[in-house]
């Protein structure tokens, strides 16, 4: 990945917000950190907000059996 120093300081001068060198270099070093680790797939977040039919519907079809059964037994008891 491409230092964005370079970038740091021209916007900060384009928006009048003119930075020391160390301003400019530590501002930059977190901004790369922050785009390295954005760029990263976290895989517990993938699994979590995967959601996938076929388990839901088992999900489903094992509820409905379970409140059958529940309902037969109220019936005859």
């Amino acid at each position: 990945m491409p230092s964005l120093l370079p970038a740091v300081i021209r916007v900060a001068n384009e928006k009048g917000y003119p930075l020391r060198g160390f301003e400019a270099a530590r501002l930059a070093k977190k901004l790369e950190k922050r785009f390295q680790f954005a760029a990263e797939v976290d895989p517990y977040k993938y699994v979590l907000d995967f959601w996938d039919e076929t388990g839901e519907l088992a999900i489903e079809n094992v509820q409905q059996q379970i409140n059958k059964a529940a309902a037969a037994r109220r019936v005859a008891a």
